[in-house]
């Protein structure tokens, strides 16, 4: 005969529950370490339609945070390239400015003007930075270029002012050039 006392019914439920209580533990430390619940439509008490439209916000916070980082990279590198062209603008300025106060001579203007020749070569090709294939500042959609190179635009503006005698006069001729369309 098979007896049961009320202390053995007893500690078979507190067994049942214990391993119970257990197993919740287990699984409540699971889904703090993951951040996943492991049973999602008891988290949303049956509302499936939350957890779909919840996946489809992060999925398009996902595509936007992409397009964002793209963006980032694209002005970091344009604001890196203006930074370059800046510096070399200032220690353009410099190099003149120094070249003038030597002294007016033909070393010195020579040297001004190597330095302005320089420095217009670096700023052109700056210029041709370019980001995930596309030009920062070539066309409207990233597919042009800038200049061909220094020599061409230098080409492009002795003809454009020879023979021209005025200051108004080379400063309409400069302003055509570089108007839109010009070079």
């Amino acid at each position: 005969m098979f007896f049961n006392s009320p202390d053995a019914l007893f500690q078979i439920g507190l067994s049942q529950q214990i391993s119970a209580l257990r197993s919740r533990l287990d699984q409540s430390a699971i889904e703090m370490v993951t951040e996943r619940k492991s049973d999602t439509l008891a988290a949303v008490r049956g509302d499936n339609d939350l957890v779909l439209r919840s996946q489809a916000v992060i999925d398009t916070a996902q595509a936007k945070i992409a397009r964002l980082n793209v963006l980032e990279g694209r002005y970091r590198t344009a604001g890196l390239a203006l930074e370059t062209i800046r510096e070399l603008t200032g220690e353009t300025a410099r190099a003149a400015q120094s070249a003038g106060d030597i002294g007016t001579g033909v070393e010195a203007d020579e040297f001004a003007a190597t330095e302005a020749r320089s420095a217009l070569a670096g700023i052109l090709s700056t210029l041709e930075s370019r980001f995930g294939g596309r030009s920062l500042f070539g066309g409207t959609l990233g597919s042009g270029t800038v200049l061909e190179d220094v020599n061409t635009l230098l080409t492009e503006v002795t003809d454009a002012v020879a023979g021209m005698t005025s200051a108004s006069d080379i400063e309409a001729r400069l302003a055509n050039v570089f108007a839109a369309g010009g070079l």
